[in-house]
Parts: structure tokens; C-alpha cells; sequence
């Protein structure tokens, strides 16, 4: 995935330039459409003026999308039926 935006599959990291480039990410979970920002995939550190992409890749097909995913995203935990709640953070 990183590779498909410009990023160092091996760093995560983007040029700051592209960054007006970059569009949503958009894919699915368990059957549900689900969105994230430019802004909120990539961390853009102004001091050091460097880009890099915020998930974790596992493999060419697999990643995590961890922390930027659950900041954008209300999540609930239903242990005894073995569910997950998602819905968009709303700022």
C-alpha cells in the first residue's frame, strides 16, 4: 500500500510535497465502508519537515492500521458476543 502512494515500502516515509496529492483511503471491514484522510494516514512532523505514513505494513497485502484508524474512529467492544463497534469520530 505504501508503495501505491509514493512511500518507502521499508521506512513508511513521503515526500511532504505530495501530500496535497493524496486522497482518502477508502476500504472495507466486515462488510462496511469505511474512510480515512490524508491527514489522518500520514504524520506530517513540521519541525524535522519530514512525512511518513502511519500504518504498519505486515506484508504486501496485509497491514496494521492501528492508532490513526482508532483516533478517527469510535470503537466498541462486545467480548461476550464477540463483536466490534466502529462509527466516525465527528470533531
Amino acid at each position: 500500500m505504501s508503495i501505491r502512494i509514493g512511500a518507502d515500502p521499508s521506512t513508511g516515509e513521503i515526500p511532504c510535497s505530495s501530500l496535497a496529492l493524496l486522497k482518502p483511503f477508502h476500504f472495507i471491514l466486515g462488510g462496511k465502508p469505511f474512510t480515512m484522510n490524508p491527514d489522518e494516514y500520514i504524520y506530517h512532523d513540521e519541525e524535522s519537515g519530514s512525512c511518513e505514513v502511519q500504518w504498519m505494513p505486515v506484508s504486501e497485502y496485509l497491514w496494521v492500521m492501528g492508532i490513526p484508524f482508532l483516533q478517527s474512529h469510535y470503537s466498541v467492544y462486545n467480548i461476550k458476543d464477540r463483536k466490534i463497534g466502529l462509527a466516525r469520530v465527528i470533531n
